[in-house]
């Protein structure tokens, strides 16, 4: 803004309102304009000042205290001096504006406005009229141009000829005064909102209005256009402003761009958005929200969260108010916002509302898991547990059946109470496996004897009702895997099985087959190669085709027999992708329900387990049996005393190593719980290597894969041996592991005397 050169306006400001005037007043200093103020609060004070020295222009104000818009505009006018009048309005005097029109106000202005802009354009305006009354209008139009910052012309009402621009116009429309002079104004347009030529009423201004001009390079501007009709020297002439509004467009745009932007990233939000005035009419849904609740933009709704009157109680002020609601029986999480608007005064109300039923199926379905780990824990420690009063009863009957060789129905019994405590002992390895959280490591096994341990799990879990039949492979079929998980992918698919049906049957079976190119399996997507197949039939109700795309998803509507099922079977297909294995499911309404598992089958053969020998092996050395089981250590102090050796017993670990650290030269093998209270086998077994490097040690575990096992078996000296413990297992493995030290200790001597 240029600076003005002139002697300063004289502004007469009628105005009771002190933060009002404040605000205009600052309005104007911050524009730069030279404005000497004076203000009345008062029209008889203002008319008397106006009449003493006459203002450039007058600010009125159409909500004084003393009377009302009306009576102030007649009062003012009845009387007042020939100086431009711009009315200051409010909301509720807006409607007095025709009025003052008609009793000769040159514009108005909003109260509080910040527009810079507009301000200067309704003072550049209230100048003209007050020049155009004046015989000094030419000085006070050279004036206006040398200060204003919009484009002015003086043009013939007649002919449209324009006969002057202020610099700025030139400098805008690139023109120079000469080439202006042989132009009409209405060459500068392309187009305008209104046809014909400017003809305003003489004295009076025309409405604005928006066009676009074209400037003498090409480019095209959009502008507002305010003529003005003026009685100068020469006669009636035209003065036109024109404001450049190419800023503005450009702030609309990119307003518009950031409103567009705005609702894209709202849209994209997953949850539903709803904004409302104070009572609850909607004024904006995002997608969500109108997929939620359909389309309610100009309709009253609310989820029934409300807003306090003590929220939101100062301008601009935002509060939150959260509370899990019902909507049409689906539960929602649903925030509401509430925002005072700064300019109205109005609350606004924005509700957030997000369907949480998935979130409540996975809390549900993670309680379920809990609990399921904590019957786990308890089903290891019980196994456990029992696995410790089965190496009692166990190695009795071991003991019974050395002893008593010569009764030979004594040795029967002892038989029939050995084989009783091997089943268990089966049993109770199943529920350590069960209960295993963490994953071990892979190795071939026999798919039946997995598939046999799950029927027995699935008979005790089941339903009674439902009979549970086996169609076993007559020859072993290998895989390789992880046996626990390949058994809880088999238990899983049975328990949901059962689950789903009220009657019927199910088989369990399993098969070898072999997928070739342009084979059936090979159709249906089974790679090329050898397969180990489970198969699980069920005469349960059928599953359609789109239930059956969805069966192993988390949270699937369909058990394998149909019903509701939450992540049992896909933690089953999660089992099987892990073994690289595939999936096929068919529903029959004749044959009922068909699920068959492919796993990569192994041809090669595994090793047998070593025969247990007839006869009990003796010894004559000192072992070391640390344990805090009582009837462990009895059967081994009792047993092993009766094969010919030497037995120390210790109760826990600070007693073992103290037992080791005083006869460690006499010991020649320790036998150690790998689960001692306090301190565990491992951490002991490390001490004892400490004291001696060449110590042998026997683990007694309580699974046949034992935790802390790995870390220890690469060392030669160690050895394990599950529990329940079996006599004729464990005193094999003593005389393995004594034999190889004596081996040792004679290849060592014989080396030292060659």
């Amino acid at each position: 803004m240029r600076a003005m050169n002139s002697e300063p306006l004289s502004v007469l400001l009628v105005e009771d309102d002190e933060q009002a005037a404040a605000v205009l007043e600052s309005l104007f200093a911050g524009a730069g304009l030279p404005i000497v103020w004076r203000r009345k609060g008062c029209v008889a004070a203002a008319l008397k000042e106006a009449r003493e020295d006459a203002p450039s222009v007058v600010f009125l104000s159409l909500q004084l205290k003393e009377a009302d818009a009306a009576r102030i505009l007649d009062q003012w006018f009845s009387s007042a001096p020939d100086a431009p009048v711009v009315c200051l309005t409010t909301p509720t005097t807006l409607n007095a504006l025709p009025h003052a029109f008609a009793r000769g106000a040159t514009g108005y202005l909003p109260a509080g406005c910040r527009d810079a802009d507009l301000a200067r354009h309704v003072l550049h305006g209230a100048v003209i009229a007050r020049a155009a009354r004046q015989t000094e209008l030419r000085q006070s139009l050279k004036t206006l141009f040398s200060i204003s910052s919009h484009a002015i012309f003086v043009i013939d009402p007649e002919s449209g000829k324009i006969l002057a621009a202020n610099p700025y116009a030139r400098t805008l429309y690139g023109y120079l005064p000469e080439e202006l002079a042989r132009m009409s104004f209405d060459e500068l347009a392309v187009e305008s909102v209104e046809a014909g030529p400017v003809r305003p009423k003489h004295g009076r201004p025309k409405k604005p209005f928006r066009a676009r001009h074209t400037t003498k390079s090409g480019l095209v501007l959009d502008v507002e256009v305010t003529p003005i009709m003026a009685e100068l020297p020469e006669g009636p002439r035209t003065v036109v402003l024109v404001r450049d509004l190419t800023e503005e467009r450009q702030r609309e745009e990119e307003i518009q761009f950031l409103q567009e932007f705005n609702s894209l990233i709202l849209d994209s939000l997953p949850f539903a958005i709803t904004v409302k005035a104070e009572n609850h009419r909607v004024t904006y849904q995002n997608r969500v929200s109108i997929a939620t609740f359909g389309f309610l933009v100009g309709k009253i709704f609310s989820l029934g969260l409300e807003a306090s009157e003590s929220e939101a109680d100062g301008p601009g002020r935002t509060t939150a108010r959260t509370a899990d609601l019902d909507w049409k029986g689906a539960p929602f999480s649903v925030t509401l916002l509430t925002i005072r608007d700064v300019r109205t005064g109005e609350s606004i109300l924005i509700e957030l509302a997000q369907d949480v039923s998935s979130q409540r199926r996975i809390q549900n379905e993670l309680i379920q898991a809990q609990r399921m780990e904590a019957v786990g824990n308890l089903a290891g420690g019980i196994a456990h547990d029992f696995n410790n009063l089965l190496s009692g009863i166990l190695g009795y009957a071991n003991l019974i059946q050395a002893v008593g060789e010569e009764n030979e129905q004594v040795a029967q019994y002892a038989q029939i109470i050995e084989e009783t405590c091997i089943r268990a002992s089966e049993l109770t390895q199943q529920l350590l496996q069960f209960a295993r959280r963490k994953t071990g490591g892979t190795e071939v096994f026999d798919l039946n004897t997995i598939i046999r341990y799950a029927a027995k799990l699935l008979r005790a879990s089941g339903k009674k009702e439902i009979p549970l039949a086996q169609k076993l492979s007559a020859k072993k079929i290998l895989v390789r895997g992880e046996p626990a998980q390949v058994q809880q992918m088999v238990v899983n698919l049975g328990l949901n099985t059962f689950e789903s049906m009220n009657e019927g049957q199910i088989t369990i079976g399993t098969h070898a087959a072999a997928s070739e190119a342009g084979s059936e399996l090979a159709g249906k997507g089974i790679p090329e190669g050898p397969w180990a197949v489970i198969e699980i039939h069920d005469t349960g109700r059928v599953i359609d085709q789109e239930s059956l795309a969805a069966l192993f998803d988390a949270y699937s509507p369909q058990k394998v027999g149909g019903g509701p099922v939450g992540l049992g079977l896909s933690v089953a297909h999660a089992i099987i992708r892990a073994h690289q294995g595939r999936v096929l499911v068919e529903s029959d309404p004749k044959r009922g329900n068909v699920v068959r598992i492919y796993l990569p089958q192994i041809l090669e053969a595994i090793e047998e387990d070593t025969p247990e020998p007839e006869d009990l092996p003796r010894g004559n050395e000192t072992v070391l049996v640390v344990d805090d089981e009582e009837v462990i250590r009895n059967l081994m102090l009792t047993s092993l005393s009766r094969f010919g050796y030497r037995v120390l017993v210790a109760t826990g670990a600070e007693e073992g190593l103290r037992l080791y650290s005083l006869f460690k030269n006499d010991i020649n093998l320790i036998m150690l719980d790998i689960g001692l209270p306090g301190m565990d086998g491992t951490k002991v077994y490390q001490l004892i290597r400490a004291i001696n490097p060449q110590a042998r040690v026997i683990f007694f575990t309580g699974s046949d894969s034992p935790k802390g096992m790995k870390m220890l078996a690469k060392d030669e000296r160690v050895d394990w041996i599950a529990k329940p413990i079996s006599l004729k297992r464990l005193t094999q493995k003593m005389r393995q592991a004594l034999d190889a030290d004596a081996t040792t200790k004679n290849s060592k001597s014989g080396a030292e005397k060659k």
